[in-house]
């Protein structure tokens, strides 16, 4: 288990002199698909992500996730991949990501890799009976941040795959409604 230890209490207004020191434009958060300050803080707070200063002052975001496959092979052997296949924001705008996974969750203090998969498994598909995890791989990327443009992010993913059976199978796929953002998830066939 990977978890972020907190060293300070932080507040919003430190984190955005410490944004602002890292010269580290926000004035672009918070509109259309990106997420808002106030939604980084709440990441820090919660112990989703940090912040490091790595040098010159230079700011990175840790994140830890889980990565979820989930599949289902239907009665004439066919399988199937369930992906993302969009987001809808409450302004109107949409966005579609590649997130390398069915489903992607960030750990969140003191959780284990595995009770992040269940718990996206049960918030994103609504899927509560018993789901059997196999653990794939972990991985490791250095990139821009979508969801907050200008931070640099290292993020640590936990890679898992799960098969549905014919009980947790909605062919007409899932839908996870969460703030106002609504996720859609539907089936490709492989």
């Amino acid at each position: 288990m990977f978890n972020f230890k907190r060293k300070n209490k932080i507040t919003l207004e430190s984190l955005k002199y410490q944004l602002q020191d890292s010269k580290i434009d926000t004035s672009n958060w918070g509109i259309g698909q990106t997420k808002t300050l106030d939604d980084l803080f709440k990441e820090i707070r919660e112990g989703e992500s940090i912040l490091v200063n790595i040098k010159n002052n230079e700011l990175i975001r840790k994140v830890v996730g889980v990565g979820v496959n989930v599949y289902y092979i239907d009665y004439a052997k066919h399988k199937f991949i369930l992906h993302e296949n969009k987001q809808v924001f409450n302004d109107g705008s949409t966005r579609q990501r590649n997130l390398g996974t069915s489903i992607s969750e960030k750990l969140k203090l003191n959780e284990k890799p595995e009770d992040t998969a269940l718990r996206g498994i049960k918030e994103e598909l609504s899927i509560k009976s018993k789901i059997n995890l196999k653990k794939i791989k972990t991985t490791e990327e250095n990139h821009i941040s979508l969801s907050y443009p200008n931070l640099y992010s290292h993020y640590i993913k936990y890679n898992f795959e799960v098969y549905l059976d014919n009980k947790q199978f909605n062919p007409r796929g899932y839908t996870e409604e969460e703030n106002g953002t609504r996720t859609y998830f539907t089936w490709k066939k492989l």
